[in-house]
């Protein structure tokens, strides 16, 4: 039926399509059916299936496009606007922040589709001699694993570690139900997945694209045919190709291509150094040969301010644990870490960007209220005051450390040339005055409401103070009033008790008691 429905579309005002349904046909169209079927099969064997027969080319769906001006729906079509409108759409009763993850992973592995799926915790290993996070990677094609070496990116929308803490986080992506263990499923990453096929999960990855497309703009719905789970291989392929310093056998080392060379044998495919620097260009670093990573951190000395106690009960209430590798003392409890300083670290470019009431930022900040936390030296600060100088804190460290790493790489790299060296630190020493200077002013911005705030407070506390007062003044006006307007209380005289012989009398030699008024008048 599809090669009828193409037919359609080639010439839709053709006669023979008049009067006829579009599940009908022409009669000379049951004549040709096989020979078209037979055709377009043996062009499939022959080109091994590369050709598409009937179906729009498919586009590629780069990170981001960047395009300011002009108001064509096609600048909305990039990774950031899917996984932007993803987040901000976000809420407990859908898997927004699980499929924003799934999406941002076969990305970031320029993978297949149905990849994803065969994600294991148990396949995860932290490489410290390069200092890296490693995800082996299933190829489905091959069955092979390969190293999957993951770093962090500045760019919220980008960071591994800050989409799965955030799947982790909202949607107890490190927690596992008994049933699921029973199943199997404990160490699977995505447990949902292993209940389908791999056709499916890649079907269900275009359709939850063409969701985040939808959410980017308006009238871009006729566009988003031509995006697919194959897009992002297809835009993370592109991204590599157009960087300048990425070499063919770095590019397959991530895709887990083979480079059709009689080197493939021979090459380490376990070795995360391999897929490091195409990793690194991916994820924007202007040093792709950086021999190890840099992460942000909780606990790194410099954090002086950030109370140690207080981290350590934001990190516990962040998180629900049940999978022994990543609780305390486990082989991946670094991650655990790493994703908890990602999530504080881009959380105020996450509310300015999805909004204040966003899912992530909403779910951290109740995390921090209920871990009370608390900023040395300033103890009247609300949680989400704090949580933005923990993030400002995380930030200023994180930058220092890339910038220290880029220099020592640069130095290295031009055998140690000084002027090079010089060069580097000028440049990072002016990015980094112009960060500074944009960071004083949103701590600005941050005092200033702060001090409305309290203004506003110190408002209200007055005038609740001069109604209560003007309320007491009533009361004691209306008391003084009583007091001198009330008539006096006229006490009863006591009959007095009998004695034994005025109870023998009778009744007559009893005194009764007599009333002042009756006294009075008697004398008159």
């Amino acid at each position: 039926g599809k090669y009828l429905k193409y037919l359609r579309k080639i010439d839709p005002d053709h006669p023979d399509w008049i009067g006829k349904k579009e599940n009908e046909y022409p009669s000379w169209w049951t004549e040709i059916r096989p020979k078209i079927i037979d055709r377009a099969q043996n062009n499939q064997i022959k080109w091994q299936g590369k050709l598409s027969f009937g179906v729009p080319g498919i586009r590629a769906l780069y990170l981001d496009l960047d395009a300011h001006d002009g108001d064509h729906p096609l600048k909305y079509c990039d990774l950031k606007h899917v996984i932007m409108a993803l987040v901000k759409e976000a809420k407990p009763s859908n898997k927004n922040i699980e499929m924003a993850a799934k999406i941002m992973m076969t990305y970031d592995s320029v993978a297949r589709g149905g990849e994803v799926k065969f994600q294991k915790f148990s396949d995860w290993s932290f490489d410290y001699m390069t200092y890296v996070l490693d995800t082996k990677w299933s190829e489905t094609k091959t069955c092979d694993k390969y190293a999957m070496p993951r770093v962090p990116d500045k760019r919220w929308w980008f960071c591994f570690f800050y989409l799965m803490g955030a799947y982790a986080m909202c949607g107890n992506g490190l927690y596992r139900t008994e049933a699921q263990k029973c199943n199997g499923f404990e160490h699977t990453v995505f447990p949902d997945l292993q209940q389908v096929s791999d056709n499916y999960v890649t079907t269900l990855l275009g359709s939850w694209i063409k969701k985040g497309l939808a959410g980017a703009a308006e009238g871009i719905e006729e566009f988003t045919r031509m995006y697919t789970a194959k897009s992002l291989r297809i835009g993370a392929v592109n991204e590599l190709a157009l960087h300048a310093m990425i070499t063919l056998f770095n590019a397959c080392a991530r895709s887990g291509h083979d480079t059709n060379t009689s080197l493939d044998s021979y090459l380490d495919r376990s070795n995360p150094i391999y897929g490091l620097p195409a990793a690194y260009a991916l994820h924007g670093y202007k040093h792709i040969r950086a021999k190890k990573a840099v992460f942000p951190k909780i606990n790194a000395r410099s954090l002086g301010n950030v109370n140690k106690e207080s981290m350590e009960r934001l990190v516990d209430a962040m998180f629900e644990i049940n999978i022994p590798e990543f609780l305390k003392g486990g082989t991946l409890r670094s991650v655990v870490d790493i994703c908890a300083a990602s999530l504080i670290l881009h959380y105020p470019k996450v509310c300015s960007d999805c909004g204040p009431t966003n899912q992530i930022a909403s779910k951290l900040e109740d995390c921090a209220e209920k871990a009370k936390i608390v900023y040395a030296g300033k103890p009247l600060l609300s949680h989400i005051d704090v949580l933005k100088l923990y993030s400002t804190e995380i930030k200023k460290q994180f930058d220092e450390d890339v910038k220290k790493s880029e220099m020592g790489d640069v130095a290295e790299g031009e055998n140690g040339s000084i002027e090079l060296l010089q060069i580097a630190e000028i440049s990072s020493d002016v990015k980094e005055i112009k960060e500074n200077e944009q960071q004083l002013m949103d701590e600005l911005n941050m005092y200033k409401q702060a001090y409305e705030k309290l203004k506003q407070d110190n408002e209200q506390l007055k005038k609740d103070y001069y109604q209560k007062d003007d309320m007491l003044k009533k009361a004691n006006s209306k008391l003084n009033f009583l007091r001198e307007n009330s008539s006096p209380v006229r006490p009863l005289k006591l009959k007095r008790p009998r004695t034994n012989d005025e109870a023998e009398g009778g009744d007559d030699n009893v005194d009764t008691p007599v009333s002042t008024d009756d006294v009075g008048s008697n004398d008159k």
